[in-house]
């Protein structure tokens, strides 16, 4: 903030002893620091009412933890499969809502624009417009289809751990006829009876 060596101590005293002000608004009004006033009211033994503005208290945090008891429902959050079956469903629902609102696109626009009828900069009809256009449900079904196909890959093949990957790759290596690692097979003999 920029020094004013001719601030006008006496108003700033009335207005600090008044106390309609904080003392922040106080210093930016009378374009002097905080500190400075700060430093005046003290020195000078200026006074405050009871009522006047008081800087903001910091707020403590203050950490809570729950606990959920296990039940049908949490185990069956966890499943993967159960996850993919209802993220399905919900996609689902989505593009139904987006199916009825493509439909009824003009009843939309005209409850639209009859809403925000009192609007003067047209702000709000535009954000509600631009909220339903083309471009915006477009984007929408792009969304729900990528979420589609995730949940179906996921439902699918439910991903393994590393250790099962590798356990995989282990039996795949040693199943291979004539692989190194595969179980020798028994000698083949060779008989010609002629």
């Amino acid at each position: 903030m920029t020094r004013n060596n001719k601030a006008d101590w006496a108003s700033i005293e009335h207005d600090y002893q008044t106390g309609d002000l904080s003392i922040r608004d106080l210093a930016k009004w009378h374009s002097v620091s905080e500190a400075a006033i700060r430093r005046r009211a003290r020195d000078g033994a200026w006074t405050r009412p009871e009522g006047s503005p008081k800087p903001p208290q910091k707020r403590r945090e203050i950490a809570v933890t729950y606990s959920v008891p296990l039940s049908t429902a949490t185990q069956l959050a966890t499943d993967p499969e159960a996850i993919a079956e209802r993220g399905a469903g919900l996609v689902l629902r989505l593009m139904d809502e987006l199916d009825a609102t493509s439909s009824h696109i003009d009843t939309l626009e005209t409850f639209i624009v009859e809403a925000a009828g009192a609007d003067e900069s047209g702000r709000r009809v535009d954000a509600m417009m631009k909220a339903i256009s083309l471009p915006s449900r477009a984007a929408t079904l792009k969304a729900l289809a990528l979420a589609a196909k995730t949940l179906l890959e996921a439902k699918v093949a439910a991903p393994q751990g590393k250790k099962e990957q590798r356990r995989e790759a282990a039996g795949k290596v040693a199943g291979e006829p004539g692989g190194k690692f595969s179980t020798p097979s028994a000698p083949k003999l060779v008989v010609d009876n002629r």
